[in-house]
């Protein structure tokens, strides 16, 4: 099956990029420890190191939660053809700007909130997508504010 990427919205394609980098980063890691050996009265003590991922701290995975669902929800409507249910008063462009921006939030708290460990690339990029994820779901909700 062919996925044809000019079914999605301009604010879809940036979620659905955001999201997947998002994910893949979440595994990669986001902090790391180096605690070096050395010698103590002549005995030596071997050195450790010790890292974490997205996964590892809650508000990341929560983050990376976020957007599976984000993700899954666009993939689903626009390549599963299924038909979204109603919400009631929300749109899925609410919906989605919602969890876009706490994805951002909440990466942005674990990039500030590092407990002293160095940061890693993975956290520089995942800071980088979860902010896409924020700028998507406001797209998606600035065109889902325009739809009859």
């Amino acid at each position: 099956m062919a996925v044809d990427i000019n079914k999605l919205s301009r604010g879809e394609q940036v979620i659905s990029v955001s999201a997947i980098v998002l994910i893949i980063f979440s595994f990669i890691k986001w902090y790391g420890v180096d605690v070096g050996g050395g010698e103590v009265g002549g005995v030596e003590i071997p050195g450790a190191s010790f890292s974490a991922n997205g996964w590892d701290r809650t508000l990341g995975m929560f983050a990376a939660i976020f957007a599976i669902v984000m993700l899954a929800q666009i993939l689903a409507s626009k390549f599963g053809n299924m038909d979204m249910p109603n919400l009631g008063g929300v749109t899925w462009g609410q919906v989605h700007l919602g969890l876009g921006v706490a994805a951002a939030v909440f990466v942005i708290i674990c990039f500030f909130d590092d407990g002293g460990a160095d940061k890693k690339f993975g956290l520089f990029v995942s800071v980088v997508a979860a902010l896409g994820l924020a700028a998507g779901g406001y797209l998606k909700f600035q065109e889902d504010k325009g739809a009859p």
